[in-house]
């Protein structure tokens, strides 16, 4: 009976995984590819949407050159962000999809909305939190379209009402990484 120690095995397993920042970095990197796509070649025609768009761009680059410079620690939650805004388009694009008819009922919309209405208030804070001026113009994106959502509602429409509420909180998502970010790494990169 071949006997091989605990220790020998730990050391072949550790052999063959990639390191943990090597592996973090792939994670950042497949994020960011992620996003870019959803954001590339979309065509919105509103100004919110091109603006979420551009948002979706300048956190995609920051999280870039955060992870070219090796500071994984703020590229991270900084590629999260960028994730979220890039979600929250591809939901805008999904509001005008009249393909899709399942969407939930008018009581579950009605509490998703209720609680969109609460995460759009914490946008605000989440921005001050952070510190990052740039963020500024996604507070109020996630405002606009929480209203959108709840105007959506009032009109008997599911389909805006659930993606216009989830776009929202999606922004909202973006914030809370964005604050992450420049709180979790320090003050040397606000900006």
């Amino acid at each position: 009976m071949l006997r091989i120690s605990t220790a020998a095995i730990c050391v072949a397993i550790l052999a063959t995984s990639p390191l943990d920042g090597a592996s973090e970095e792939k994670r950042i990197e497949d994020r960011l590819a992620r996003a870019k796509s959803r954001v590339d070649d979309v065509m919105l025609k509103t100004y919110d949407a091109k603006e979420l768009v551009k948002r979706s761009r300048i956190y995609i680059a920051r999280a870039e050159t955060a992870l070219a410079n090796r500071h994984t620690s703020f590229a991270a939650p900084l590629s999260e962000a960028a994730d979220a805004l890039s979600r929250a388009v591809d939901h805008v694009v999904r509001s005008g999809d009249v393909t899709r008819t399942d969407y939930p009922t008018r009581n579950r919309l009605q509490n998703h909305l209720d609680s969109i209405v609460l995460r759009v208030q914490q946008a605000s804070y989440f921005q001050r939190l952070g510190g990052d001026s740039s963020a500024k113009a996604l507070v109020g994106l996630a405002q606009r379209y929480k209203d959108r959502a709840r105007d959506a509602y009032k009109q008997g429409k599911r389909r805006e009402t659930a993606e216009f509420a989830t776009a929202a909180d999606e922004i909202v998502r973006a914030l809370e990484y964005i604050a992450y970010a420049q709180t979790s790494s320090g003050s040397a990169r606000r900006g």
